[in-house]
């Protein structure tokens, strides 16, 4: 599920039967009966940027696919700061279809995300670092490279280093080859780590 920044969905057709004030449209999100009425109900509470909480408290809860894309792209729409900092919360979910389509949201919002990956970064939940690392895979903010070396020079888990030095297939800063290949004895007695460093510097030098 991939919701583009600022995406500009084409116009649709569609009778409502519900009015469309701010608090007629939380009452069809969160009780309507079929998907298609509470999605329509998720994207027009997009003109009442206040009601980012109601929207994201929904993401929570209702689990249909169309719901969740109408949800989170109202609150893409309504951007901010604090709008990142609520779906980030979602990376410590259990359900996993929501974690992945957050973490899809969230790389398409570099500015958003800059102010909120340190936190991420040095979460005590390894997880939770490691979805960090899949944001910056597609992430493209020019501190990206910075932030994945920092997780292959200091991050303690040897499983969150590998997802970083995956995530370098899509940099290309051959300068920082070098910096990369000193931090191959950090994990020396593992082989699917040396492997991994091994080939990101390659990449990287070939950029």
């Amino acid at each position: 599920m991939l919701v583009k920044r600022r995406q500009v969905e084409p116009e649709v057709v569609e009778k409502r039967t519900q009015m469309r004030s701010r608090e007629d449209l939380q009452v069809q999100l969160r009780t309507a009966s079929t998907p298609d009425a509470r999605a329509w109900a998720a994207r027009d509470l997009r003109q009442y940027p206040e009601s980012w909480q109601e929207l994201a408290g929904a993401l929570g809860h209702d689990a249909h696919p169309a719901v969740r894309e109408a949800i989170l792209s109202s609150l893409v729409s309504i951007g901010g700061k604090h709008v990142a900092a609520e779906l980030a919360g979602f990376l410590r979910s259990e359900d996993a279809a929501l974690r992945s389509a957050v973490i899809e949201v969230l790389s398409d919002l570099p500015d958003e995300m800059a102010a909120l990956i340190d936190g991420l970064l040095g979460d005590a939940d390894s997880d939770v670092r490691l979805f960090a690392v899949d944001i910056l895979r597609d992430c493209r903010h020019e501190s990206t490279p910075e932030w994945l070396l920092r997780v292959v020079e200091h991050d303690p888990h040897i499983n969150v280093v590998v997802g970083a030095l995956e995530a370098f297939g899509n940099v290309q800063r051959p300068d920082l080859a070098g910096r990369l290949a000193r931090s191959r004895a950090r994990f020396a007695g593992d082989p699917y780590y040396q492997f991994a460093i091994d080939h990101a510097v390659d990449r990287l030098a070939s950029s």
